[in-house]
C-alpha cells in the first residue's frame, strides 16, 4: 500500500435495495454466476443489523482470502481494524456505482469458519467483514448512480473496479476517492434503516377539509424538494395538466443518472392513502416511462416530528411497487386509482 493510499477497500456485490435477506421482496441482481443460480448468496445480509453489528461478505475468488497486508495488517494476521469499505454493484440496467459504506470496519483475510450469530438465518452465512451498524451506510436507490464506478478495463482510466470484486485503493485512485468522499460525507443517512412497520389497518380515507387538503398537499411538496434538491435539480410541473407527475428530476453530476418524474402525495396521518388521476396512473405504468416514476408519499406532512418520505418506484424482479423498508404498494383501480401500503 502506498504511504499516501488511506486503509480503503473497495468491494463488489449483488445489486439489491436493501440487503436484509428478503429476497422474495428484494430479489439480488448482478451478483455473479451462485447469485444467478441459486437466487441468493451470503452478501444479501450486507446490511442487517444484529445485536448492533453488520457481517459482511465479499466474494473474492478464486482463494477467497483477501490480502489485508494491503490495508495495512502485519504479515500472518488474520485482521485488520480501522477500514473505509465502498461497496459497489451493477445496476440492472447496466452500469457500475456506490451502493454503500462502511467506516471503522474489520476486514478478515478469511471467511473459513466464520459464521453469522444469528440463529434466524437458516444458512449461517459467513462473513468476512465486521462493522458497527452505527457505521454502516446504505446510499437510497436513486442517489447510487450519481455514484459511478471507474472501469479499470478501460485503457483511458487510471483506477477503478475490473472483474475483481475486491479493489485496494492506491495514489491513481486518490483523486476519485476525494471526490466521493467528499460528496458523501454529508450525506450519512446514519446506520442501516430499521424494517419499516406495516402501515396495517391505519388507513384514513381523503381529507374531508378542503383548505387542509391543500396546506397537506404545499408541505408535502416541500418536502420532496428537502429530500431531493442537494444532488438533484428539479422542475416544478405540477401545473401543467395532463403529464401526470408533479417535478421532473435531473441529476446535478450530468454525468450519470437519469431523469426521475416524481409524482408527490401528502397524506395527513401516518397512514398511506392516495389516488391517482388517470393520467398519472397511465404515467406510472406506461412501460416508456415507468421506469423513472416515483410515487412520493409524505405521510404526517404537517407534522414536523413525524412527518416521513415514503418513495415507491417499480421493482422488476418482484413486479410491484415497493419502497424502502419491505413496503409494498396495493393499488386498487378506481376511475384513477387509489394505492395503499399494508
Amino acid at each position: 500500500m502506498s504511504k499516501q493510499a488511506p486503509a480503503v477497500l473497495f468491494c463488489n456485490t449483488a445489486w439489491m435495495r436493501e440487503y436484509r435477506g428478503n429476497v422474495k421482496a428484494d430479489p439480488p441482481f448482478n451478483g455473479g454466476s451462485w447469485i444467478a443460480q441459486h437466487g441468493t448468496g451470503f452478501e444479501i445480509h450486507n446490511f442487517l443489523p444484529y445485536r448492533g453489528r453488520i457481517y459482511g461478505y465479499v466474494a473474492n475468488a478464486p482463494h477467497f482470502t483477501i490480502a489485508i497486508e494491503k490495508l495495512g495488517a502485519p504479515s500472518g494476521a488474520e485482521s485488520v481494524k480501522g477500514v473505509r469499505v465502498f461497496w459497489t454493484a451493477t445496476h440492472p440496467k447496466g452500469g457500475r456505482f456506490i451502493v454503500g459504506w462502511y467506516d471503522d470496519a474489520t476486514i478478515y483475510r478469511s471467511m473459513e469458519g466464520r459464521r453469522h450469530p444469528s440463529p434466524d438465518l437458516e444458512s449461517r452465512n459467513n462473513y468476512n467483514i465486521v462493522v458497527d451498524a452505527k457505521n454502516a451506510h446504505l446510499i437510497p436507490l436513486d442517489n447510487r448512480r450519481l455514484y459511478p464506478v471507474p472501469d479499470c478495463r478501460k485503457p483511458e482510466v487510471p483506477w477503478g473496479m475490473g472483474q475483481s470484486n475486491v479493489r485496494f485503493m492506491d495514489d491513481r485512485g486518490l483523486p476519485f476517492l476525494r471526490e466521493v468522499e467528499t460528496r458523501l460525507g454529508a450525506k450519512s443517512d446514519g446506520p442501516a434503516p430499521k424494517q419499516g412497520r406495516r402501515t396495517g389497518s391505519d388507513k384514513p380515507g381523503r381529507q374531508p377539509d378542503p383548505a387542509k387538503r391543500i396546506e397537506v398537499e404545499h408541505a408535502a411538496m416541500s418536502a420532496i424538494r428537502r429530500r431531493f434538491e442537494a444532488d438533484w435539480e428539479l422542475e416544478d410541473r405540477s401545473r401543467k395538466m395532463g403529464l401526470g407527475y408533479d417535478f421532473l428530476a435531473k441529476p446535478r453530476a450530468a454525468r450519470s443518472g437519469e431523469e426521475l418524474l416524481l409524482e408527490v402525495k401528502g397524506c395527513s396521518s401516518s397512514g398511506i392513502v392516495c389516488e391517482l388521476t388517470p393520467s398519472e396512473r397511465a404515467c406510472m405504468t406506461a412501460r416508456a416511462t415507468r421506469d423513472q416514476y416515483r410515487l412520493c408519499v409524505v405521510t404526517d406532512a404537517l407534522d414536523d416530528d413525524k412527518r416521513q418520505v415514503h418513495i415507491f418506484e417499480y421493482h422488476v424482479g418482484v413486479q410491484q411497487w415497493t419502497a424502502d423498508g419491505g413496503r409494498v404498494l396495493e393499488v386498487e383501480e378506481l376511475v384513477g386509482a387509489r394505492c395503499s401500503s399494508g
